[in-house]
């Protein structure tokens, strides 16, 4: 045969087949120009000249890798469904007199058209909204559009050779798919799995067991750290008892409703019950993997939207005042009305004004933590979950800054928790008891806001306060903690003039010797900006692939299971069925089944919510209730695109099965 006859056959092929090829083609061009402009992003290089510029590249090169990966899964996942509705058509052309190296060099024409197609669509679409994307990103960041607007060659190249792998892959797939079957198997391959499939009560408690131990270890984890831990433990048996109970639970529970006989010989319900038990080992499949794309959904873009929503109150937990001064020494400081004295003048020469002034010496040590009894840490055999943070404070200095004077013996402390209250009457602090009172005013623990660890505060007399670090020098060694010393302060200019007093301040400190830092909340909110900005960004971008996958395989589950329907129906219609009864039974399948995976994120969600919270306080993100609005607000607006696709995809499937 001649190549133009090949190529007719291949473009006469995906014009007749346009209702598989068409969404496929979109998809893959949507995959491309999302690749495409992550991978520009990544690779522009005003990004590494711009403040925490290093920080997005990692995020958008990471972007371009995990959009790779789904991309080529998913890709893979479609390119079955097309070449298992083309079987049949294959195998009338062997049966016709091509050869199976005919049918090859059509396929083949088939995957180069497909590539040329998606490949020279996609990259013009990135290249026209990478433009968009840059701004996009830069209003995200809060930040001027400085980043340069070019085409990469480089994304292209590394775009165009990712894609054609992919494509080669597939047509690979599609050969040994072809090669494999015999001409009887192509024309009956859409018959295939007509046996109906038995329950394995074997995998349905495994996945249940499964399940339950996912949503155990989400429930049950109490410390961020362990939840950071454990977090993909937990994921990967929610998923395995996903597929295990939609696959195995779902054909018991249908095989249970066509057992009660009131319910299965109704027309509506006899139709739907018996066409999903012929098949419903493919199709439970496919459900659980539409399942496990929305909770992604839900738990990327709600947990993204969060973390970017709430930066100014991490900024805040993090610094409640305009600028934050550290001194840390294995000596107290002594010259402090010398550097206060000096950040004055500094901030007098920026123009602007000090107000709300604190300073106070403290004490950090991370002990073990038993109920009452905080001891040293043992490397060795401390666990995680038992670790805590004391924080002492002298009793000169909580006096002088809230003008009372407790008149504290060393044996005697006040003490205040982080994020939670305890009525303790004494506990002990490093192998020495103290008797406590609870107080509301210590200074101090503004600044440990966004600490993780539990934190206790305690306000201990000087002498005291000097014997706890010197026990502790002696315990650890070099691995002691500092004696510390914070000035935090307010100014009252605006952000430009504030930020440049901060830098003024931080050059005028270090006169005054080492051990000194210091924070301005602008210029942390500016970093927070970034760095969750571009995981929003990153979070946005991954929330619109994984909807357009799961809209994907909706439909060409819808188009699968309609054209494998459409002989029963016509049947159907002929010993006396109406068109709106088989509407109905229609319905009734695709209302149940399709909305079984959305259900199921949402129950997903609702147990992994605990433990998502405690990976967000690692990124001082604290905020529940706002994480509560973003995770109800996703989830609705989710519902309202997934009832969008199953609104479009049932009329197409009625189209299908209806004569």
């Amino acid at each position: 045969m001649r190549n133009s006859l090949y190529l007719k056959l291949a473009l006469s092929a995906v014009t007749k087949n346009r209702r598989f090829y068409l969404p496929y083609l979109i998809t893959c061009i949507f995959s491309v120009a999302m690749f495409y402009d992550l991978s520009f992003i990544a690779d522009n290089k005003g990004l590494p000249e711009m403040s925490g510029g290093d920080i997005l590249k990692a995020y958008m090169s990471f972007g371009v890798i995990i959009i790779g990966i789904f991309a080529c899964v998913f890709l893979f996942y479609t390119n079955s469904f097309l070449i298992k509705n083309r079987k049949k058509e294959l195998g009338v052309y062997n049966i016709l007199g091509l050869t199976k190296g005919n049918i090859a060099c059509i396929l083949l024409y088939e995957a180069i058209i497909s590539a040329v197609i998606t490949l020279f669509v996609g990259l013009i679409i990135g290249i026209i909204f990478s433009k968009l994307m840059l701004l996009l990103l830069c209003a995200i960041l809060k930040m001027p559009s400085g980043i340069v607007f070019s085409v990469s060659p480089k994304s292209v190249a590394i775009t165009a050779v990712f894609f054609a792998v992919i494509y080669l892959f597939t047509l690979i797939y599609n050969l040994i798919s072809v090669k494999i079957s015999k001409p009887i198997e192509l024309l009956n391959s859409g018959k295939s799995g007509e046996r109906e499939p038995k329950a394995n009560w074997l995998i349905a408690v495994l996945g249940l067991i499964s399940l339950c131990g996912g949503y155990y270890i989400a429930l049950k984890v109490n410390d961020p750290m362990s939840a950071v831990l454990l977090f993909f433990l937990a994921v990967l048996l929610v998923i395995f008892g996903t597929y295990a109970l939609f696959i195995s639970g779902s054909i018991a529970v249908l095989k249970l409703l066509r057992k009660n006989k009131g319910y299965y010989y109704k027309p509506r319900h006899f139709t739907a019950i018996s066409g999903m038990l012929y098949r419903m080992k493919q199709n439970a499949a496919g459900l659980a993997g539409i399942c496990i794309l929305s909770t992604m959904v839900l738990v990327t873009v709600s947990s993204t939207v969060c973390l970017y929503a709430g930066v100014k109150d991490m900024a805040n937990d993090r610094l409640q005042k305009s600028i934050g001064i550290s001194y840390k020494s294995d000596e107290m400081l002594t010259q402090s009305d010398s550097v206060i004295q000096s950040v004055s003048n500094a901030a007098a020469e920026s123009g602007v004004n000090i107000k709300d002034a604190v300073y106070f010496n403290y004490l950090s040590v991370t002990a073990e933590r038993h109920g009452t009894v905080y001891g040293y840490v043992n490397k060795n055999t401390t666990s995680a979950a038992d670790l805590a943070v004391t924080v002492a404070m002298p009793e000169s200095d909580y006096a002088r800054i809230t003008g009372k004077q407790p008149h504290l013996k060393d044996n005697e402390a006040l003490y205040t928790l982080a994020k939670t209250t305890a009525d303790y009457k004494e506990l002990t602090l490093f192998e020495e008891k103290y008797s406590v009172k609870s107080a509301d005013d210590i200074p101090m623990a503004d600044i440990f806001k966004a600490y993780t660890t539990p934190v206790i505060f305690l306000v201990v007399s000087d002498s005291r306060f000097n014997s706890i670090y010197k026990n502790q020098a002696e315990y650890f060694g070099s691995a002691k903690s500092p004696y510390e010393w914070y000035y935090t302060f307010n100014l009252d200019g605006s952000i430009e003039q504030n930020t440049a007093a901060a830098k003024k301040i931080s050059s005028a400190l270090s006169s005054q010797g080492e051990g000194f830092s210091t924070e301005s909340r602008d210029s942390m909110l500016d970093e927070f900006y970034k760095a969750y900005g571009g995981l929003f960004f990153i979070g946005i971008f991954l929330g619109l692939m994984f909807v357009g996958f799961t809209a994907l395989i909706i439909y060409y589950k819808q188009i699968s299971e309609g054209s494998d329907d459409r002989e029963r129906y016509q049947i159907m219609q002929k010993i006396g069925m109406s068109h709106e009864e088989v509407e109905k039974s229609v319905n009734s399948q695709v209302l149940k089944v399709f909305f079984l995976p959305l259900t199921a994120a949402v129950i997903h969600l609702a147990f992994a919510f605990r433990m998502i919270k405690q990976i967000l306080s690692v990124f001082n993100c604290n905020n529940v209730p706002l994480f509560l609005i973003c995770v109800a607000v996703t989830t609705a607006v989710f519902a309202a695109v997934y009832f969008a696709i199953y609104y479009f995809t049932a009329k197409t499937y009625q189209k299908i099965v209806r004569v």
